[in-house]
């Protein structure tokens, strides 16, 4: 994995098949589906089938749902508890010394969350095929069909719990902004399909965290007049048009972003900061913010300030 910072992470096929006999060697399928369905975002589909129409030989089947997610909770693909985690790894013959491989025959981010929960609970002797199930088509190499061999159980134990993840207060504490830039060539469409796209998403985050605060539009230097004006659209659409997901007037806007950049010169082989044109956009950025009464509370973040 030449240029990859860290190849440990990821296993070749080469190496998988010299490697496939090895006692210390457990493969992981983790294919999982997921199957749209309105009433319920989606329906939850294991991989069983996929699996014994064809996999790595000597691999097991992870059930991504009910092998190694807490289903006593409400919510789908919860973190398990230690005990839980390790009495799964050693059902799969999984030790303390194993390396474990991880693949999927759908979307690799199914691998890629195994190999998270191995890395959670301190198994770092684990890795991702490269271009798992289908690179390992792809190279006629060998297939089983048929459900898993069953292996003799393993000794897994957690060594330490690495809380790689954050709860719902450090959530709280975060800014969330869609888009960067928008009045620029990074956002294709128009100034109204991002207002659009906004009231989605700050509904759809509210939704799911009613504290979560939301703001934007994250627009480049306010004194350039399609900058400025892209701003003013967006805090006027936010203060008294109509909401696409709601039908409302108005969006929410927890906090208000916007950039405001210098302009650097080489004088005599020297960088000279451009600070008065710092200060021309910042304070430009709070006239067409105050001209807006309403929003006179609201922080105003200042998301690039390059001199």
């Amino acid at each position: 994995m030449t240029g990859f910072v860290h190849p440990e992470y990821l296993v070749e096929t080469d190496w998988l098949a010299q490697n496939l006999n090895s006692p210390d060697v457990v493969v992981l399928d983790c294919t999982t589906h997921l199957i749209p369905d309105p009433r319920i975002t989606y329906q939850v589909k294991p991989g069983r089938e996929d699996f014994e129409a064809g996999h790595i030989p000597g691999a097991q089947f992870v059930d991504m749902l009910r092998d190694v997610s807490d289903t006593s909770q409400s919510l789908r693909f919860m973190r398990q508890s230690p005990d839980q985690f390790a009495a799964a790894m050693r059902r799969f013959g999984v030790g303390n010394a194993t390396r474990v491989i991880s693949y999927s025959s759908a979307n690799v981010w199914w691998a890629t969350r195994l190999w998270w929960l191995l890395h959670e609970f301190g198994h770092d002797n684990a890795a991702v095929l490269n271009g798992g199930w289908q690179k390992w088509q792809r190279e006629a190499r060998p297939v089983e069909t048929g459900p898993a061999n069953p292996r003799p159980g393993g000794n897994f134990t957690v060594r330490e719990v690495r809380n790689l993840m954050v709860g719902k207060d450090e959530v709280l504490s975060w800014h969330w902004e869609l888009w960067n830039e928008p009045d620029i060539f990074y956002w294709k469409g128009t100034p109204e399909e991002y207002n659009k796209l906004y009231d989605y998403t700050a509904a759809a985050v509210k939704r799911a965290l009613p504290g979560a605060r939301v703001g934007g539009p994250g627009t480049t230097d306010p004194s350039n007049p399609k900058a400025g004006n892209y701003l003013k659209q967006f805090l006027e659409h936010c203060a008294r048009g109509t909401n696409a997901a709601t039908g409302k007037t108005g969006t929410p806007l927890d906090f208000i972003t916007y950039h405001a950049k210098g302009r650097p010169k080489v004088i005599d082989g020297r960088v000279q900061m451009g600070l008065s044109t710092n200060l021309k956009n910042a304070a430009q950025g709070f006239e067409i913010v105050a001209s807006f009464p309403q929003f006179s509370k609201l922080p105003i973040v200042i998301s690039e300030y390059d001199p």
